[in-house]
This record gives structure tokens, C-alpha cells and sequence, in this order.
């Protein structure tokens, strides 16, 4: 027979893993190890220096902090949240708002930090996305792919070998197997 080992927070109502004062909504996701201590404190010192109260802006602000420390940019949110979050300007902003904590574009709510991060990636990365001018002569350059890729099974090997031979920045995605080498 097995026992069961009680979590931290089962056998310490003070354990660090729990937020003891956060609000229900924010306690419960607490309980259900969606959100850790952290992400409740930070979405509640955001709400205090905003002087936002609301437990579901502050779910969805703490659920952004979650979704950042779990490595992604932003969180997607469902249409209730977005119009609910358009309501908090002193918290939440579009694209074009002064600085504020939190950036909703769309359905997406991003840290600032990672909007602007996210931002600055997708610039670098468009002004490397042209065509080079260094190539020589195009008609050359296909007869010597086709010349390297001859066979109809590589089509695509031929299209990824042409982008990457005349963009400074290339991105040659696929499966094992599928002849990206």
C-alpha cells in the first residue's frame, strides 16, 4: 500500500509557495499551482501603484506574469478578458500607449518589456530580409541549382537553396528527413 506524501503547501498553510493574502480568484489559481506566490505579488503591486482592484484584471495580469516566466512573450486571452483590460488605461495599453506595465495588441497581453523586445527582434529581423544585390547573374545562379538539385524530389531543396542564396537572412524550416542539410 502507498502513501500519500503531502505537498508543501498541504502540510504548511505558511508555505512560500502559497500568496496568503491574495485575492480568492488569485488564491485558487494559487492552490492549483497555475500561478506561483510571485506572479501574484507582482500582479498585485502593479494593481497598487495603478490602483486597480479588480480581481479578474488582476488574474489576467498575473497569468501574463506566469506566461512570461514559463518563457513565453505574451499571453492569449479570450474576448471577455481583451474588452475587459481595454477598461484599465492606467494599466494596460495598445501599441501606441505611453509606457504602461502591460501591452494588449489583439488578444495577445505582453510585459512591456517583452512587447517592446519582441518589437525590436521583428525590426532587426525585416531590415536583414532583402534581396541581396551581390548574387551575379540570376540566370546562372538557377542553372547551378538546378544543376546541384536535378532530380523533381528536390523542388523544394531548390527553392530554400535560391532563398537562402539571395536573402541575407533565410529561415529553412521541415521535419527529419526532409533534406534541409
Amino acid at each position: 500500500m502507498s502513501v500519500k506524501v503531502p505537498e508543501p503547501s498541504e502540510r504548511d498553510p505558511f508555505h512560500p509557495s502559497l500568496a496568503l493574502r491574495a485575492p480568492e480568484v488569485l488564491a485558487q489559481l494559487n492552490r492549483d499551482e497555475l500561478l506561483i506566490a510571485a506572479d501574484i505579488h507582482v500582479a498585485a503591486t502593479l494593481g497598487r501603484i495603478a490602483q486597480v482592484a479588480d480581481q479578474q484584471v488582476l488574474r489576467c495580469v498575473a497569468l501574463a506574469v506566469a506566461a512570461a516566466r514559463q518563457g513565453h512573450a505574451f499571453l492569449e486571452l479570450t474576448a471577455p478578458d481583451v474588452e475587459l483590460l481595454r477598461g484599465v488605461p492606467a494599466l494596460v495599453g495598445g501599441e501606441d500607449a505611453p509606457v504602461v506595465p502591460l501591452r494588449l495588441v489583439g488578444s495577445r497581453l505582453y510585459l512591456d518589456r517583452y512587447w517592446r523586445e519582441e518589437r525590436r527582434l521583428a525590426a532587426a529581423l525585416l531590415s536583414r530580409a532583402h534581396i541581396r544585390a551581390d548574387v551575379g547573374d540570376i540566370a546562372t545562379l538557377g542553372r547551378e541549382i538546378a544543376d546541384a538539385f536535378p532530380e523533381d524530389a528536390f523542388a523544394e531543396q531548390r527553392v530554400a537553396a535560391a532563398v537562402a542564396l539571395l536573402r541575407d537572412l533565410a529561415v529553412i524550416a521541415g521535419g527529419p528527413g526532409t533534406g534541409k542539410t
